[in-house]
């Protein structure tokens, strides 16, 4: 009877297994296997990005996978508009599943706390209609570089990870177009700069983001070359993943919260096959052979030419226009961030009074910020509302412009500026190029100092 209830028993756990209902933990694993900590912005990133190489090697390295932003209320249900934002309960499936990942490696899964992205732009409950009006907002703020504050306070849970969490390597994510992937890098970075005594003796490796490689293959590149010029030194890797990529697959699957496998797939399958791993499923990693003694305490930001162009232009614009009295900002966009930005251009443009001109996607965020040193309005909707604007406009007063457009409307926006060409305007795609300029212009300069820091 005994071995009957047995074979039942595996009979519906296979059942259950395969209806991905439960998963099989294995109990035992040497305890002389070398420590991994693996880093991550936000849960599912390592699983996305090396659960293959995680697997194959689960029997060789013990892997301590630590979240830095895993406070959240993101889910799928964003794309569903479904009124699904309790941040306690997010956050804690969110860990859960992490736990469970960590676990089917043998290993063990760490919460540093840190609020995501999307969070920070309003850290207090959101309702349905609150999300729907904020929305558009709500996604520049994912796609804004960190301000120096935020920088500071990942870097310090960095460092106390750091000194907390023993292991001969760490491996940090290369970054992608979104604020805390780069973010995570770049206080990596500053920790292991700043303090090399909490990284001496270990090995440091980086790794590529999924599914960004497949989604933004651009940006890897940017930032590789960025990493370059800051005196990061590299050595590629290659992690070839065939044996294991159905399993990989079903690790993933693990995060249900946050996306079905079967949406998913097309990416990770993309991700594996880019590059020179275009014949063999490989995940990609990159050794640091050597450091920097300093890095920009603006941070490492991969830049395009034209980004780079505009930051030029910014820097140039607060020069000319710092004893401005009045300033104007035209925004077609929301910034992301609008009432940091404000603080920080006020802090430079001390004399000045803002004349803010939003557009209805833009007025939500701006609204929301109210100051005695700023006039509001809201401007009309669509191609016709801005072309009446900008006639307006050049028989106003001329003042110093900001033009905060987004990508798809800069050259518009050139053309239409010609009409008041008294205004000094610039002409900006993202609020980052205006605040990497503001922050240069704030920190007190500092010489580079020579030579690097061998690992």
């Amino acid at each position: 009877m005994d071995a009957l209830r047995e074979i039942f028993a595996e009979e519906a756990i296979e059942a259950f297994r395969c209806r991905d209902l439960c998963e099989l933990v294995e109990l035992e694993f040497s305890p002389a296997r070398r420590r991994v900590l693996v880093i991550e912005p936000h849960p599912d990133d390592a699983a996305l990005s090396l659960a293959g190489t995680m697997w194959l090697r689960r029997h060789q390295c013990e892997f301590v996978v630590a979240t830095l932003a895993g406070r959240s209320n993101y889910t799928s249900y964003y794309d569903l508009g479904r009124d699904f934002f309790d941040v306690d309960r997010i956050a804690g499936l969110r860990r859960q599943e992490s736990e469970l990942f960590a676990r089917m490696l043998g290993g063990r899964h760490i919460d540093i706390g840190r609020t995501d992205a999307a969070l920070r732009y309003r850290d207090r409950p959101w309702s349905l209609d609150y999300f729907r009006s904020n929305r558009v907002a709500i996604s520049a703020a994912t796609s804004r570089t960190a301000d120096r504050d935020e920088r500071a306070a990942w870097t310090l849970a960095v460092e106390t990870l750091l000194a907390t969490t023993a292991s001969e390597e760490v491996w940090i994510p290369l970054g992608a177009p979104h604020a805390d992937h780069v973010l995570t890098i770049n206080a990596c970075l500053a920790a292991f700069v700043s303090s090399p005594a909490l990284i001496a003796g270990r090995v440091l490796r980086i790794y590529l983001d999924v599914p960004y490689a497949a989604r933004t293959p651009y940006f890897s590149g940017e930032m590789l070359s960025a990493l370059a010029q800051a005196g990061v030194k590299l050595e590629a890797e290659s992690s070839p993943i065939g044996a294991a990529f159905e399993q990989k697959l079903r690790l993933v699957s693990i995060y249900a919260s946050q996306f079905k496998i079967d949406a998913m797939r097309k990416d990770i399958e993309a991700s594996a096959r880019a590059g020179e791993s275009a014949r063999v499923p490989t995940e990609r990693l990159w050794r640091i052979s050597e450091l920097p003694t300093r890095i920009d305490p603006a941070g490492i930001f991969p830049e395009s030419a034209d980004k780079r162009r505009q930051e030029q232009a910014a820097e140039k614009w607060l020069t000319r226009n710092r004893a401005a009295r009045r300033v104007r900002l035209l925004l077609l966009i929301p910034t992301g961030r609008w009432a940091s930005d404000l603080a920080r251009l006020r802090e430079v443009l001390p004399d000045a009074r803002f004349e803010v001109i939003a557009s209805p996607a833009a007025w939500a965020e701006v609204s929301e910020a109210p100051c005695e040193a700023v006039e509001l309005r809201q401007a009309g909707k669509g191609t016709q509302a801005w072309a009446l604007l900008a006639l307006r406009l050049a028989a106003a007063i001329p003042a110093p412009t900001i033009f905060h457009v987004g990508e798809r409307r800069s050259r518009e926006a050139g053309w239409l500026a010609r009409l008041w060409p008294l205004s000094d305007t610039l002409v900006v795609t993202s609020m980052n190029r205006v605040m990497r300029a503001v922050e240069r212009r704030l920190q007190s300069p500092e010489k580079s100092r020579p030579g690097g820091l061998p690992l």
